[in-house]
């Protein structure tokens, strides 16, 4: 009678464990489901991706490629991408800081940005270094070249060469602040010319007008070099540029011994760090890491990479996490850095003028 008793209650206890394993996997198969079914952080949202670049340069077409891309990989997503050219950086980093949360509202940025923060400090209407970054689309490989005729020996004193004439964009872009800074850490006379569309630049490069040209090794006007017009002479950045630039020297290299040395690295990594891709602090942190990892999945996907290509741009990626901690960390220097880059700036620019100022004792 005992034992019938213990069978009964042996096989009513191994029910009840089928019946709560039953109900626990359908259970998590639901869950599995229901969290299929919920809307991703990003479809049926309107994406914007603002640039302030040439119309049809670098960071333009890298954005325009990039939001195709998006599409591809965000089913219901919607990206929307807008040149504002004539607003300038400030209104439009301006317009995508203060963003809700509700958007998503994104901008292209380059080394001009920047250094203007590194110079300007509280003065500009944002921070970039509370704007988290999705990204670093390429390194911008900065350089200087020369044109035909005119070439540019480091070894010899700066009072003996011939001073090299350049056209830029405005006063806060990237070839301005590069021009400057290059004068007054090396033995580099650079005189810019303001005002001018990227276009018009090659244009009075290739007619003689201007004896040197400052460019981004990842922009389409690097074929200057492949049809001999134009002869590299300096490059900026630390990183790996293209084969048609390995017989220019390095900064590093030529850089005048009494340079600062916290200035010259500033130099040489914002031309590494390239062109960000930048959202508004109010991000939402689900939306933010939906497009990190989309970032990184578009970077790596050859249909992404083949339409930059055909675009005539290189591809050198960076993660958002990366590009944040770089951020922080130069603007995040304080008064030390900007005095240095200010007065650097100063200097530069006096050696531009005509003077045989010494910038470093």
């Amino acid at each position: 009678m005992v034992k019938k008793i213990y069978f009964a209650l042996d096989v009513r206890a191994a029910a009840c464990l089928i019946a709560i394993f039953a109900l626990t996997f359908l259970a998590g198969e639901y869950s599995s489901e229901a969290r299929a079914q919920e809307p991703a952080p990003l479809t049926q949202k309107a994406i914007r991706i603002f640039t302030t670049g040439t119309p049809g340069g670098a960071s333009d077409q890298f954005a325009r490629v990039f939001g195709n891309a998006l599409e591809r990989d965000q089913p219901g997503a919607s990206v929307i991408v807008q040149n504002l050219r004539s607003k300038g950086n400030v209104v439009v980093i301006k317009d995508v800081y203060e963003s809700g949360s509700r958007e998503i509202n994104l901008t292209v940025i380059s080394a001009g940005v920047i250094f203007d923060q590194l110079a300007k400090g509280d003065k500009l209407p944002f921070d970039l270094s509370k704007m988290p970054a999705i990204g670093s689309f390429t390194s911008s490989n900065f350089l200087l070249g020369v044109g035909k005729g005119t070439d540019w020996d480091f070894k010899k004193p700066r009072a003996e060469q011939p001073q090299l004439k350049i056209a830029v964009h405005y006063r806060s872009a990237s070839d301005y602040f590069f021009a400057v800074l290059l004068n007054a850490i090396t033995n580099l006379n650079i005189l810019p010319a303001e005002g001018f569309e990227t276009d018009v630049m090659k244009t009075m490069f290739l007619a003689g007008d201007l004896n040197a040209i400052m460019l981004s090794g990842t922009d389409p006007e690097a074929g200057l070099v492949e049809s001999g017009d134009m002869k590299p002479v300096l490059l900026i950045g630390a990183v790996e540029y293209p084969k048609a630039f390995s017989g220019a020297a390095r900064l590093a290299d030529v850089v005048d011994p009494k340079a600062d040395r916290e200035l010259v690295k500033t130099v040489q990594q914002v031309s590494d760090f390239g062109r960000l891709l930048l959202a508004a602090p109010k991000t939402s942190p689900e939306a933010l890491n939906a497009l990190r990892a989309a970032f990184e999945r578009i970077s790596a996907d050859p249909v992404y990479r083949s339409d930059l290509e055909a675009a005539g741009l290189v591809s050198t990626p960076r993660p958002g996490e990366q590009v944040d901690a770089f951020l922080k960390q130069l603007l995040g220097e304080g008064t030390s850095l900007r005095l240095k880059i200010t007065a650097a700036m100063d200097c530069g620019r006096k050696i531009a003028d005509g003077g045989s100022a010494q910038c470093f004792n």
